[in-house]
């Protein structure tokens, strides 16, 4: 069922199951006090999820997406950078994950995305940065050392080079 749900996140439901997950969602709301509570609305939800996996279960294989090798190496490395992207920028390491070489798959991605690999590694980096500077309390240099950065001083200068900003000025204006 994920791997449909992967290929094709949008489900198209019938009348009849659609009016009985919104019955069951109001049936979930309306529980809110008493000492079974947490069981009956844990009960509700998993009604919910085999009613939509029976749904992507009656999907013929037709209408299941297929993807160019191109397309698969993209997203591959993209799971790949969402797991990988506080200890690993080298556009290699994701290539060996991949079993392929790096400049085949920074062509690849570059042709897939219209942007280069390493921007995609550094644009994720510097999002968790931000992140990280504005909803915690974290010194700078226990950022860098987050982001795996060998000193404070080279996760400075990679913050202000892609954003204009040091991560304290970051932090304090922006």
């Amino acid at each position: 069922m994920l791997k449909k749900a992967d290929v094709c996140p949008c489900l198209q439901l019938d009348d009849l199951v659609s009016e009985d997950i919104k019955a069951l969602c109001k049936m979930i709301k309306r529980y809110n006090e008493g000492i079974s509570v947490g069981l009956v609305k844990n009960a509700l939800m998993h009604s919910i999820i085999f009613m939509v996996s029976s749904s992507y279960e009656r999907i013929e294989h037709a209408e299941v997406q297929t993807y160019s090798r191109p397309e698969v190496l993209t997203r591959r490395f993209f799971d790949l950078l969402l797991q990988y992207y506080q200890t690993e920028r080298a556009a290699s390491f994701y290539a060996d994950r991949l079993c392929v070489i790096a400049k085949y798959l920074s062509t690849v991605i570059k042709q897939t995305t219209g942007y280069p690999l390493l921007s995609w590694v550094y644009d994720v980096v510097v999002l968790a940065a931000k992140r990280y500077l504005k909803t915690t309390s974290l010194t700078i240099q226990q950022v860098s050392e987050a982001l795996n950065f060998s000193t404070p001083s080279s996760f400075v200068r990679f913050f202000r080079q892609r954003t204009g900003y040091t991560p304290l000025e970051y932090r304090n204006k922006v």
